[in-house]
């Protein structure tokens, strides 16, 4: 059997008829088949009842890309200036409540999870850390890394994010960072598999690794049960 990925979805709101929903970015989905998984999109909610089904029927979870958390969320551990409150984006406080908790079940439930950009972020905020609410001056591009312990074949990876890890939350460790210090991967050592990336694999030819490693360690985790 392949196992079951689940893929948290970004928050969409839909020009003037104001309909409201979630959307997985079909990159995601074909980069979990294409490691050997079935992607199931989750819908966009924060209702415990329907979290906790999904965290007791998938092998493994997929925090996707998307906008910036809310500053009501405490993702900043201070209050924002108001020139750093106005570069926030594509805020919503149902995902993060959503995606806060499922990290904490899949924590809780040692459930192989994979976090990009975003889900990087919402990784280490849930754990007890906090973000850089804006980086000045930066754009989107491509830049080297430099591991400290290496997770993938990646060692220039795409760069699409004005926010970025902060502080590190206590559970989780550092492995990879930019020319310019930034964070762009940790690992929780003490997991089966929880690793968060700031850069996006699903848009790099060639960085599958992210994805297979999931794939596999949420295929291991099917097995044993």
């Amino acid at each position: 059997m392949k196992p079951l990925i689940g893929i948290t979805p970004s928050a969409v709101r839909m020009g003037p008829s104001g309909k409201y929903g979630g959307f997985c970015d079909v990159m995601y989905s074909r980069a979990i088949e294409q490691a050997g998984g079935v992607p199931v999109a989750l819908p966009l909610t924060c209702v415990r009842q329907t979290l906790n089904h999904f965290l007791s029927f998938c092998d493994g979870f997929l925090l996707s890309g998307g906008g910036d958390l809310c500053e009501a969320s405490g993702a900043y551990g201070r209050r924002l200036t108001p020139s750093e409150r106005k570069t926030l984006s594509a805020v919503d406080a149902t995902r993060d409540e959503m995606e806060m908790r499922l990290v904490r079940g899949i924590a809780e439930g040692d459930i192989p999870v994979l976090g990009i950009c975003r889900g990087v972020q919402v990784m280490n905020v849930a754990l007890g850390g906090t973000l850089l609410a804006d980086i000045p001056g930066h754009r989107d591009g491509t830049h080297g890394i430099t591991w400290t312990r290496r997770l993938f074949n990646c060692r220039r990876v795409n760069s699409s994010h004005h926010q970025a890890l902060d502080r590190i939350a206590p559970s989780l460790t550092v492995v990879a960072r930019s020319g310019d210090g930034l964070v762009e991967a940790v690992v929780r050592p003490s997991a089966r598999f929880c690793v968060g990336v700031q850069f996006h694999p699903e848009r790099m030819a060639g960085c599958d690794g992210p994805f297979k490693k999931l794939v596999a360690a949420a295929r291991a985790r099917a097995a044993a049960r």
